[in-house]
């Protein structure tokens, strides 16, 4: 908890990410809790997750910071929803969550994928379908990238910029996979 709490402390903001951030919501609740209790500010609490438990996550930290954080809850509190759409079941699954999504604090992460890109089309044309227009902010595109091993940066991978350059056309944001670029794991 104590270089959390330092870590915090310098930076303002706490950020989860996996694995699989769900799978320790109680834990996540409880690091929360302490750092308030210790007067410890939050300019935000990100949390990365796949969206298996997406609307109980929003449930969880809703019940227990919204009275904190009141009107500023939904400002300190960002889900951040990155669907993995290579397969037939996360794909499935994919399109099930866009029905609980709550574009007011969540953001949708997407590593645009060439090898998935009519899946990418289908679930991103349903997003905005459901959503509306306003779906299109919360995305954040971002390329697929090439690790190259023994050299000190990734590649980004050429059809993967293809990609970017038409959703961007079409308002969609774009987010760089630093740690990817950099080798970080």
């Amino acid at each position: 908890y104590d270089d959390i709490k330092n870590s915090v402390i310098q930076t303002e903001a706490l950020t989860f990410t996996g694995g699989e951030a769900s799978l320790f919501l109680s834990d996540m609740v409880d690091i929360i809790d302490r750092l308030i209790k210790d007067n410890i500010y939050l300019k935000y609490v990100k949390v990365e997750t796949n969206g298996s438990n997406l609307e109980l996550m929003d449930k969880t930290f809703r019940h227990h910071f919204e009275k904190v954080f009141g009107e500023r809850y939904e400002e300190k509190f960002i889900l951040c929803w990155s669907p993995k759409l290579m397969t037939k079941d996360y794909f499935k699954t994919a399109m099930e969550t866009i029905n609980v999504f709550n574009p007011r604090n969540m953001v949708v992460k997407i590593v645009m994928d060439p090898n998935v890109k009519d899946k990418l089309a289908s679930f991103i044309d349903r997003f905005i379908f459901i959503h509306g227009q306003k779906g299109k902010k919360v995305f954040s595109m971002m390329p697929l990238s090439i690790i190259n091993k023994g050299n000190t940066t990734g590649q980004i991978q050429p059809d993967s910029l293809k990609l970017i350059k038409e959703y961007t056309k079409k308002g969609f944001a774009v987010g760089l996979r630093v740690h990817e670029a950099l080798m970080v794991r």
